[in-house]
């Protein structure tokens, strides 16, 4: 698992920061649900098919979060084509990927 801080600003640049450190073919989760969502509206086809979401309404809790963004992905997920996975699921699945955290959040 790759793990940056970095503040969010465009998709655009972001998929550049993700290009030139080389982790072009790993999934790439967004720890949070409003740059995912954005990210996800502005992103090429190639790039949306890379981005996830990771619900994890228990550790948002845990760790003095709200789970309101987690609930809300959950939701949404039924209505438009999201790339939303509860973390259990993300787990099992997936031995490596490169997470994105924005400052703050």
């Amino acid at each position: 698992m790759v793990r940056t801080n970095w503040d969010f600003g465009s998709p655009s640049l972001l998929q550049e920061l993700v290009s030139k450190a080389g982790y072009t073919e790993l999934p790439f989760v967004l720890s949070d649900g409003h740059d995912y969502l954005e990210t996800e509206h502005y992103a090429t086809p190639e790039w949306k098919q890379r981005l996830v979401f990771v619900e994890d309404y228990r550790g948002a809790l845990a760790h003095g979060r709200s789970d309101y963004n987690d609930k809300q992905l959950l939701a949404l997920r039924t209505l438009a084509p999201l790339r939303v996975i509860e973390y259990p699921t993300f787990k099992d699945r997936q031995s490596e990927s490169a997470v994105f955290r924005s400052n703050g959040r």
